[in-house]
């Protein structure tokens, strides 16, 4: 491969399509790749790829002319090159191929490192050969584009109610440790302070428990 992958868990995965009888009796809905104008022709039923965080979820699948100016594409690597968005590049070798005739149609199974992030997904496909001496045969078409949908991050906060309590008890502790700090360091003095210490304590444990026992908010990713 010419561009090693971003992602190291980005693995080749077999898909269930191998019907070879393209297209007509294909289930699922085809990208159409017009190789000579490099164009992806995405339908609009199959711009939307998933939410947030999907992970194969769905596969998309590419019809594309077997021949390219006398050359056979079937003969070299497939793989789609894209790039999420969060601008983080990665890759997806192609294992899963339907060849007849005239076509090739690959499938791309889509991780949820291309979903990682809401927004919008670049991406092309690309056929290559490639030894220890370089590149020896390289096709590739124009960008085209995806769309991820927001998901839902769930984050903990604090409400208004456990904010006040929350600043209520800071204000007593430190009251507290102020009277403190302020007696004489006497003997007679020491249950006093042990007194005090003991009230601190207790009011340290409940802001603990209010740190630890939030309600919980719903967010857009």
């Amino acid at each position: 491969m010419a561009y090693k992958s971003a992602l190291s868990d980005n693995k080749q995965t077999e898909l269930s399509y191998k019907d070879t009888s393209l297209p007509n009796d294909m289930k699922e809905e085809i990208i159409v790749v017009d190789s000579g104008l490099r164009n992806i022709i995405v339908p609009q039923t199959l711009k939307t790829v998933g939410v947030a965080g999907d992970h194969k979820a769905e596969a998309l699948f590419f019809q594309i002319p077997r021949y390219f100016d006398g050359n056979d594409l079937s003969t070299h690597s497939a793989l789609i090159r894209f790039i999420n968005a969060g601008n983080e590049y990665g890759e997806y070798q192609i294992t899963s191929k339907a060849i007849d005739d005239d076509f090739i149609v690959l499938g791309w199974q889509v991780s949820n490192y291309v979903t990682r992030y809401s927004g919008i997904v670049n991406f092309t496909v690309q056929f290559e050969t490639a030894d220890s001496n370089g590149i020896e045969y390289q096709w590739q078409t124009v960008p085209a584009q995806l769309i991820v949908l927001p998901g839902l991050k769930i984050e903990a906060t604090i409400t208004d109610k456990d904010d006040s309590l929350f600043r209520k008890l800071s204000v007593q502790v430190q009251t507290l440790q102020e009277k403190m700090n302020s007696l004489p360091n006497t003997s007679e003095l020491n249950k006093t302070i042990e007194s005090l210490n003991d009230s601190i304590d207790k009011l340290k444990n409940k802001i603990s428990y209010l740190e630890s026992n939030v309600v919980y908010t719903v967010k857009e990713v």
